[in-house]
Order: structure tokens, then sequence, then C-alpha cells
């Protein structure tokens, strides 16, 4: 039984670490494939022997089959069936061990792309290979080659002779020097082998690639990358740094000197692939990439129109149960897909309470959470001490770059807890329309009768002056002067909650609308924007209490039967236990993910591909999802997810899930 290639562990953001499996060894984690050597024998092959990298030290040593030259002719069907005898040549006798790697060519794969004739050339072979690629050897790993610079129309037709079959293990994705300044055409290649092809095949990006293209591809999800750029550039005497090339000095290049000048390249690359790989493992590899936006122009062109494409905004492989450092240092970070997703979340299950009867919007700080920061502290002192026994009334939303904004109920929550920004006061067009947008978009829903009051300046300002004449109510600016927290400020500040919610203070509370606590408020809203909409009220019928142990997660109990119900994690998501579970998959909230297993008991600690029968709800990398018997429905598990919904059913083996809590017997 062929073993799979690849075997993903983690997906984070775009970018995934996974195990690969050899006959004496095992790597993980983003490779790197060094060229040791290439020759070509008389049946029409080039062999290339290669090292695969590890960042850990890690490494496999493989064989690579190609056909030589423009060769239309696929080298699957060259190869004999059955194993050759013990006496024949060494050569054949690699050819079946396991650690060799033979690759279908492209047609025409050397060439220029010329519409229609390749169409033409896979037409004349396609049956040949389709008939021959069945009789490989079972321990051969086999693969595909496809220019990054492939016409659609027939890229769509060629993956679609390829993503059912089993055997394929691995896509070579060709670039060279134009791959990067027609991106458009070259997204949209990736984006067709991505969604044909399953989730399990390597994906190794192919050329003379150098080093400040790296965290790029990686971010993109390639899982492996080549080091052919070492050579060629020591070839043209240029050394390679993560920022760019610089030309050698030496007066005369001599075998000594330009064998110096590999060796500083190779050392290049495998410190930028140690940088990439700690990033992956620390989900701070965006940066990185953003970074790298301002060495080159086709790589902030590339990102950008990733991050435009619509399918991106809302990607399942994004991730928000997290906790790592998310820097926002250039424009380039407005449109991360994490912040995207946030947004989304927003819009879809966020929602002012209906007992609020006064919204303030403030400025946000430093320091996170904000409700810890000296100006947010005398905010908090300000709002309580006006609005005395309706503090219960009183909704408090931060405007922030680049998130837009973040109710105080979510400011614990990733990426709202986790961002950082440089500070100068000024905020560009796009920043403030960010803000406009969302705060527009979530006061729609909120009685035009509720006021709004507003301290801002600088940038603030700009968001609440463009923001009042799209909205139904009204806004009540009180502008710091000469500081942020001016004693008038907070006076003027005061008088307005006193005077909006006096007759709220005095007024009986309706026993139909029974208002929570902050804490419940709280858990709530973070259920509700982590679950779907209405998960608050399932997984938290009754009052709560909440214990903060000295050590360890926040625990969320029922104050009437002590039942468990979640721990809140480092990231401020919650982790529902069994009852939660229980309660939201008999809610029916849509959104939140259920994953259902072909059979009525699970062992071990990892949930496998092959048993998932189908997915429901929306389902992202490090999800806390239910896990339930397709038989019985009955939840077997609580688990997190290790890739998205969609990966989960079109993977061909690996785990998927990992396993948190099992009913007690099982």
């Amino acid at each position: 039984m062929l073993r799979p290639f690849f075997e993903i562990l983690l997906q984070d953001g775009l970018t995934r670490q996974g195990k690969l499996s050899f006959s004496n060894t095992s790597i993980s984690g983003f490779l790197l494939l060094q060229a040791d050597s290439l020759t070509i024998d008389a049946t029409g092959y080039q062999i290339l022997s290669a090292s695969l990298k590890a960042a850990n030290g890690g490494q496999a040593q493989v064989n690579m089959f190609f056909p030589v030259g423009n060769s239309v002719t696929p080298p699957l069907i060259l190869l004999n069936p059955e194993p050759p005898a013990s006496s024949q040549s060494s050569r054949e006798n690699t050819l079946y061990k396991e650690d060799q790697m033979v690759v279908c060519a492209h047609p025409y794969m050397f060439g220029p792309p010329v519409l229609g004739r390749v169409a033409a050339a896979w037409e004349e072979v396609r049956d040949q290979v389709i008939g021959a690629r069945d009789h490989l050897s079972p321990d051969i790993k086999a693969g595909i080659f496809i220019p990054a610079w492939e016409d659609p129309a027939f890229l769509e037709k060629y993956l679609a002779d390829w993503q059912n079959w089993k055997r394929l293990a691995f896509v070579l994705v060709r670039f060279d020097e134009d791959a990067f300044r027609n991106n458009r055409h070259f997204l949209k290649t990736w984006e067709l082998i991505r969604e044909t092809l399953p989730p399990d095949v390597m994906r190794i990006a192919w050329g003379t690639i150098s080093p400040f293209y790296g965290p790029l591809l990686a971010y993109l999800g390639f899982d492996a990358i080549t080091d052919f750029a070492s050579s060629a550039l020591a070839g043209r005497k240029l050394h390679a740094s993560p920022y760019g090339y610089i030309e050698s000095k030496a007066a005369q290049i001599t075998n000594e000197v330009q064998q110096q000048i590999l060796a500083h390249n190779q050392n290049t690359w495998q410190t930028m692939h140690r940088d990439i790989s700690y990033r992956i493992v620390q989900g701070t590899l965006r940066e990185l990439v953003e970074m790298s936006t301002h060495l080159e122009n086709p790589i902030a062109a590339t990102l950008r129109n990733y991050d435009a494409a619509p399918q991106v905004h809302v990607s399942p492989s994004v991730r928000l149960n997290k906790s790592s450092g998310l820097q926002c240092t250039s424009v380039e970070a407005y449109f991360r897909p994490e912040l995207e997703l946030y947004r989304h979340h927003l819009r879809q299950r966020y929602a002012v309470p209906s007992y609020k009867k006064l919204i303030v919007l403030l400025p946000c700080s430093a320091t996170k959470p904000y409700r810890d920061s000296p100006s947010h502290r005398k905010f908090r002192e300000t709002i309580r001490g006006a609005a005395r026994a309706a503090g219960s009334a009183i909704e408090e939303l931060i405007i922030t770059s680049p998130l837009g904004m973040v109710p105080r109920a979510l400011e614990s929550l990733y990426p709202a807890c986790f961002y950082d920004v440089p500070v100068t006061g000024q905020w560009d067009d796009v920043e403030v329309q960010i803000s406009v947008e969302i705060l527009a978009n979530i006061l729609s829903r909120v009685p035009a009768e509720i006021p709004i009051a507003a301290v801002a300046e600088g940038g603030y300002l700009q968001v609440c002056e463009q923001l009042a004449p799209r909205i139904s109510q009204t806004i009540q600016i009180f502008t710091p002067a000469p500081k942020l927290l001016s004693p008038s400020v907070l006076s003027y500040m005061s008088t307005f909650i006193e005077s909006h919610l006096l007759h709220d203070a005095q007024t009986p509370k309706d026993p139909k609308e029974p208002r929570l606590s902050e804490t419940e408020e709280w858990c709530h809203a973070i259920a509700d924007f982590q679950f779907g909409a209405g998960a608050g009220a399932a997984l938290f019928p009754s009052r709560l209490k909440v214990k903060v142990p000295r050590r360890g997660p926040s625990l969320v109990y029922e104050s009437n039967n002590n039942v468990l119900i979640a721990m809140q994690q480092a990231s401020g998501y919650f982790r529902p236990q069994l009852e939660g579970a229980r309660r939201l998959v008999a809610s029916h909230i849509s959104e939140f993910g259920r994953v259902y297993f072909a059979g009525n008991q699970l062992t071990g600690s990892s949930l496998f591909a092959a048993g998932v029968v189908k997915v429901e709800g929306e389902i992202h990398p490090g999800d806390f999802i239910a896990i339930l018997s397709q038989e019985s429905r009955d939840i077997l598990a609580t688990a997190e997810a290790v890739v998205d919904g969609a990966s989960m059913t079109r993977m061909r083996g690996g785990g998927v899930a990992k396993l948190l809590e099992k009913p007690r017997g099982a």
C-alpha cells in the first residue's frame, strides 16, 4: 500500500507544515530542495540527484527523473511495470527504490506557452499516459510538471486527468523571470492547482528562484522550494542576499572564487529557509512577506493581487485561533486574510445587544487589551461614574486601524489583542474607509434613537465625521484639547452620558429582557463571534460564573449546577467542553463545525481523513469542532481542526483534527 507522500500536520494562515516519509527517514516542515548532480542516460531521462532539507537538520536524498529536452513523451510510459532483475544496471535498480520521484512531463515543459499547441501535444499522448501510470511500482512517488504561466483553459482539462489519481504525490510548478511579473496569470494557475488537486499533494516551487521570493511562495502554500538559483547566480558572479544581489568584486573569477560564491549563495538560501520555517511555526510569516514587498515590485504586486482575490477574503485556510503577534507596518497589512475574516465575522456575527441605550466610540491604545491602558482605564472610570446603575446600557466600540473596529466584549480575542501598528496620529484614506465601512454596517442594525458619543481626534475624528452622514443615529463628538484625557472633555462626556441615561436608570427593567453582567455579556459576544450568531444563548442559557486559576485557561461554568461549559484559550477563544458542544449541535448553529465519522467510536488522539464522511459548518484550521457518528449522530469527541473543512473531504490520507475530549467510557 502506498504511503502518503506528504502528510499535513498543521495549516497556519495560508501556509502548511507536513511530514514527508521516505524509506529510512522522515522530514517535516517547509523544505528546501538542493541539486547535487544531473546526468542524462540513453533512455531519454535526465536524472537529478537532490537533497530535500528541513530547517531542523533533517534531510532525505532523492532521485528525480525527467525527459530530455522538449520531448512530449512522458517518462511514465517508458517505465517497465515489473521491477528489474538484480542483474541489471544499478541505474535501473535505483528506479524502483522508494526514494525516487518520477515526473510526468508537461507537454513542451521547457518551451514557451503556445495556446492550442500544448493542448494538442497532450491529446497525442494522453491515452498512453493514463493507461501506463497505474503500472508504476507502488514504491515510486509520481508527480506532474506545470509551468507557472499555463493557459487556464488547458490547465483545467489537464488537471482533471490527474485530480482523482490516488498515486499522484507531488506537483512541480516551474517559475521563470516572467512568472511574477505576469503575476495575475500565475495566481490563476495557482488557484486552479490548489482547488483541483487534493491538499495532500506536495507542492514544489521549481526553478531559479531568488531567496527574497521564498517567503512569498511559502505564504502562498508551497511545501518546498528549489535552490537552483545559487549556482545560476554564481555563474553570473553574483552574491545572493535576502535583499537582492551583490556583484563580485574579484578581479578574476577563478573556479575557486566561483565555488566560494556558490557556497555563500547556498548559505543565504539556507538562512532564509530557516527564517521561513521558524516564522511558519510562530505564525509570523506574513510579516516577513510584507517586508519583502519593499525589495521587489513584483512581490508587492503579487501579494496585493492575491489579497484582492475574492476567494482569499474569507478563505477557509485562514486561522484566527492563535496568539502570535501581528505586526501591521505597511499598507499590505490592511487586507491580510485574517483581518478580512475578522471583519467578515463582525458583520455576520456581532450585534449591539438590544438593551443598550447609548454607544460610546473610543480611540484605540498601544496597550492590549485596551482596558489595561491608562487612557481606557480613565475612559471606563468616567463612563461608569456617569452611568451609575445604568452601566450595562452602554456599549463601547473602539475605533482602530487596520482592524476597523473592536467591540469592548471582543478586545481579548485574536487579532484584536495581538496586533501592533506604528502610531503617527495620521490615517490615510484607506484606513479611514475601513473603519467607516465596518461601523456603518454594525450601526445600521441599531435603532435610530440610540445616541452616540465619540472621543476623537486625528484619524479617529476623520472616521467619525465621514461616518455621521451614513448612519441614522446622532453622533456627539468630543474633541480632546489640548490632550486626549483633558478634564474638560471627560467632564463634557460624563454630562452627556448622565443626561441620556437618567431615564433608563430610573425606569424599572423589563423582566423579559434580562440584562447580562459584563462578564456574561463578553462570554455571549465571544461565543457568537466564534461559533455563529445565537451561539452565546445556546451555550450559556443561565447565569454564569468564570473561574480564573493562577495557571491555565479561564473556566466558564453554569452557576446553578457547576457544569463546565468552556475553557478560554490564550487566543481568547473558547474551547467548548462536551456539554458545550452538545448545546451548539442541538441548537443547530449552522456555522459551528461538525464532522461526521464513519463509525461509533474513536480511538487514538487524531481523526484521519479516511474516516470523514461529511463536514458541516465553517471550519478553519485551529477551530474547535464536534466529531459526530454518521450513524447515531451522537457526539464522539470535541476536537481542534488541523485543516479547513473543505480539505477534510478532499484529502486522501493523514490527520485532519486533534481529538480533545471524549465521553467517559468511550
